[in-house]
């Protein structure tokens, strides 16, 4: 059955009621009950085929009808028809309240009135009454009524009855006495009394982001977004008021830094019990989050914490949910990869959603207004929802074309990413590690097995000798993407490679510098300038992190320098930027001397920030007996360093002119690598449509084509097979 979302047919219906006369709403109303864009084809042809007093209607009335169903039908081309039921990111098998949160006529009428700045504000308030009964008095005061017809005071009076603000059902905490210290004794040993001080500060800031879930949500769990968990546990911060995946592990490693281990096995115990209740650990803690998990990293979280602690009592209770974690990855998210005559069973990020995402609704649906036909509209969504799987929402990773204002082209689904399948390797070996610590060495070895077999594929797939690193793998151009991200480094960091080879990592690093990565007072998301956050001039700290424990980690001393050198510019840039503001940001802009955040992206940039703190107290663990804040140079052992990067590093090399869309290779072989001028420090301006521009971005030149369509269906007669199908 052919049929159009709610989201979709409610957006189409709002306008439609607003611009076009009773007979076409009325008829509107029975078609979005059906959700069949058919039914509106096939009223028209009775009415172009039956005699007038069977219709009981007259000619004009059906004629403005016509009008009606041909307009809606050609927004529904540019909204592309699915041959399933649309998928929302939360529904009926996983929450009572997806009506609410993921979608429907509320969070339609919320973001086309665009009551809130931010798509998010809405789908973290709590309901006062339950779900049904606030669907119920929505529909008894507004009806069939657009947006429009609503109006911003009566809908914002509506919210302001019915659901309370967001964060309400979230506490501060202080985490306990016996946790938290307000002079860990790892951070004590920082040689640098401005970099120690500064640990103290960012131990402090622990103490801000800790929270505890209302047991009011535990008791009405339909009436809100958040997800119940028992622990504490740390959030972001900014906006990001709940727990996130993969931002926990970089969190982790900082609290780890400051001893603080309940806190570090709250948090896990918590991710476990989102894999014993979902079969999997969402994106974040809200039902919203459902449809999509993030880097999979709680077996490595669970390694950090044992690594500290010795707790093997813990690995032993936690061991059967990362399995279980494993049974998503491998039913869910892997695609068959024919290469160079084999086929390998890879992991991607795919999720199943066709919808907007409830947190970017608005976002997304300006963004699908501009599609131009380079992508349907399900798979679109599909590709945006896919890319906020990833961690890296959004880059030019993941777009067919490299330039600004590109994200129409996004792929995520062709894409077989390096990071992720390079995290199941890294899993692998440490579940191999943990059966060994149990004394099941039958387990032990099936899962060693696993690692070397998946290392060798990451070597075959991803690695092209000549450039010295490993790339993602596109499915559609069956080729490598050889242009720079930091994920191309994941390799190093899970050691998923021959370790004995000690120029891998020496090769990895002249690669990043050829690129024009490793020369910032960070190391950049991208070396394109497309104005999304996840490209250059932004650099974050999971990234940084990854680039320089892999190089630390090698068993390249050439390497090994480079990784300090590397960490000692993202320390100094976050100190910097630091003493400017007086906080913490998630996002650092790495082009100049001057210190500032990061930007670019669909919202402000947040400071707090969980993983920024958490890498740079980790680093400290790294090198606090090398790093200095003067200028000078330090020695440690018989090793001498240079001269740190404190105010000094200059932004003058940049990256080396920009590359094309598709920059690829295949095997060793380059294909197609060329630079299209150089690049430029200015963000493009790009105008975006907004829900309101829906009414301007509707020319009667689509009326002409819907109509050559249905004349189509109705002179050739085929369209009677689709009356009989129905």
């Amino acid at each position: 059955m052919v049929v159009l979302s709610l989201t979709h047919c409610s957006l189409l219906s709002f306008y439609c009621q607003w611009r076009l006369p009773f007979s076409c709403q009325f008829l509107l109303f029975l078609w979005r009950d059906s959700g069949q864009c058919l039914f509106w084809i096939f009223l028209q042809f009775l009415n172009d085929r039956l005699p007038i007093s069977i219709l009981s209607a007259t000619r004009t009335r059906m004629i403005n009808s016509i009008a009606c169903s041909f307009l809606l039908c050609s927004i529904a081309s540019i909204l592309h028809f699915s041959s399933a039921d649309p998928q929302a990111a939360c529904n009926a098998n996983n929450t009572n309240n997806s009506f609410i949160y993921c979608d429907g006529p509320i969070l339609t009428a919320v973001n086309e009135l665009e009551l809130y700045n931010d798509s998010k504000t809405f789908v973290d308030m709590a309901m006062n009454y339950d779900p049904s009964d606030v669907l119920a008095a929505f529909t008894s005061n507004f009806s069939n009524k657009s947006p429009n017809e609503i109006g911003k005071d009566a809908m914002q009076k509506f919210m302001d009855t019915y659901f309370s603000p967001a964060g309400t059902e979230l506490l501060n905490c202080t985490p306990s006495p016996t946790d938290w210290q307000d002079s860990p004794p790892k951070l004590a040993a920082i040689n640098d009394a401005t970099l120690r001080k500064w640990a103290y500060d960012l131990n402090n800031i622990w103490k801000i982001l800790c929270r505890q879930i209302d047991p009011k949500v535990n008791a009405n769990p339909d009436r809100y977004s958040l997800i119940y968990v028992a622990n504490q546990f740390i959030v972001p911060g900014g906006r990001f008021n709940e727990f996130y995946y993969w931002d926990a592990y970089w969190i982790l490693k900082g609290l780890i830094a400051c001893n603080m281990y309940n806190t570090t096995r709250n948090m896990i115990e918590n991710f476990a019990s989102m894999v014993k209740r979902f079969g999997f650990v969402p994106n974040g803690g809200r039902v919203y989050y459902l449809d999509r998990s993030q880097p999979p990293l709680l077996t490595a979280m669970l390694f950090e914490y044992f690594e500290a602690t010795g707790d093997l009592d813990f690995v032993k209770e936690i061991l059967p949910l990362l399995e279980m974690e494993l049974i998503f990855w491998n039913t869910q998210r892997v695609a068959v990869v024919p290469y160079n005559g084999k086929n390998y069973s890879m992991y991607q990020y795919r999720v199943s959603t066709t919808l907007p995402r409830p947190e970017s609704y608005r976002e997304d649906i300006q963004r699908a207004l501009l599609l131009n036909g380079t992508n349907s509209n399900d798979t679109f969504f599909q590709n945006l929802a896919s890319g906020a799987e990833s961690g890296m929402d959004f880059s030019t990773r993941w777009f067919r074309q490299k330039s600004a204002g590109s994200i129409e082209t996004i792929e995520v689904t062709n894409v077989i990413p390096v990071d992720l399948n390079s995290i199941i390797c890294y899993n692998y070996k440490i579940l191999s590690y943990f059966y060994d610590k149990t004394g099941d060495s039958a387990q032990s070895k099936y899962y060693l097995n696993l690692s070397q077999e998946m290392k060798d594929v990451i070597r075959n797939l991803f690695y092209n000798s000549t450039e010295g690193s490993w790339f993602d793998y596109n499915l559609r151009t069956k080729a490598h993407n050889i242009d720079f991200y930091p994920t191309n480094g994941f390799p190093l960091f899970a050691e998923c490679y021959d370790v004995l080879d000690f120029t891998i990592a020496e090769r990895f690093y002249s690669y990043m510098e050829r690129a024009g990565a490793a020369n910032y007072t960070g190391i950049p998301s991208s070396i394109h300038h497309s104005g999304e956050q996840w490209d250059f001039p932004n650099g974050w700290a999971p990234h940084n992190h990854i680039i320089i424990e892999g190089l630390r980690k090698s068993g390249s001393a050439v390497a090994q320098e480079q990784a300090f050198r590397l960490a000692n510019l993202w320390i100094l840039e976050n100190l910097r930027v630091w003493q400017h503001t007086n906080f913490m940001w998630e996002k650092y802009d790495t082009s100049g001397n001057i210190p500032n955040p990061g930007n670019g992206g669909e919202y402000d940039v947040q400071l707090g920030f969980g993983w920024s703190n958490g890498v740079v107290l980790d680093l400290l663990m790294s090198y606090g007996n090398r790093l200095s804040t003067d200028g000078g140079s330090t020695t440690t052992g018989n090793t001498t360093t240079g001269s740190t990067a404190s105010g000094s590093t200059t932004a003058g090399s940049t990256a080396s002119g920009s590359t094309t869309a598709e920059s690829t290779t295949t095997g060793n072989t380059t294909a197609g690598s060329t630079a299209s001028g150089s690049t430029t420090t200015t963000t493009p301006h790009t105008t975006r449509a907004t829900p309101s521009m829906l009414q301007s971005a509707l020319p009667t030149v689509t009326i002409s084509l819907i109509s050559l369509v249905a004349s189509e269906f109705i002179i050739t007669g085929s369209f009677t097979h689709f009356l009989i199908s129905i």
